[in-house]
């Protein structure tokens, strides 16, 4: 008889232990696939200070330099958002549009450069420091642009080199 005296000892001891739950939680996002990017490094044509204009805002036509941005071997996305590089990469107001020359030395005072959508013309979609575009697509897609030297401020042009180095981010979709 002592044998069902301990089980139900042991039975209520148990029934008398405190009881703790907790309530797990797991959260996550599901986020939609890459492409590869290429990365365009492209050398304008050298020209002469007198193309430039006499204004600023003017473009220089003989720098045209056709490019593109192709997204490849994208896997789950329907598209994405391009932004190009941010205010920072400006020329200083009042052609806060323009990309400026990053160069300090050797640099062509008064420069900077326009970058524009499509094909290049003298009307062409200006993309300033900072804008986005944002393209639907599936697959690969391919953003054509095109750079051209610009005359920024009231100073003269004079010879010296042009660069502006800007970084494109990629949102999928």
């Amino acid at each position: 008889m002592r044998f069902p005296a301990c089980i139900a000892i042991m039975a209520s001891g148990l029934l008398l232990a405190p009881v703790h739950a907790q309530n797990v939680s797991l959260t996550g996002t599901v986020r939609p696939g890459t492409c590869t990017l290429n990365n365009p490094t492209h050398t304008m044509p050298a020209v002469s200070a007198d193309k430039f204009p006499a204004t600023a805002g003017g473009g220089v036509a003989d720098s045209y330099t056709p490019f593109s941005l192709a997204l490849t071997a994208c896997s789950g996305v329907k598209g994405a958002r391009l932004t190009f590089g941010a205010a920072a990469d400006a020329a200083p107001a009042p052609n806060a549009t323009i990309f400026r020359n990053k160069l300090t030395t050797g640099a062509a005072p008064n420069t900077g450069i326009w970058l524009q959508q499509g094909a290049c013309s003298a009307t062409g979609t200006t993309v300033a420091p900072g804008s986005t575009l944002t393209r639907t697509f599936t697959g690969t897609h391919t953003e054509a642009l095109c750079a051209q030297y610009t005359k920024v401020g009231t100073g003269e042009v004079t010879a010296g080199d042009i660069s502006s180095t800007f970084t494109v981010t990629v949102d999928y979709q």
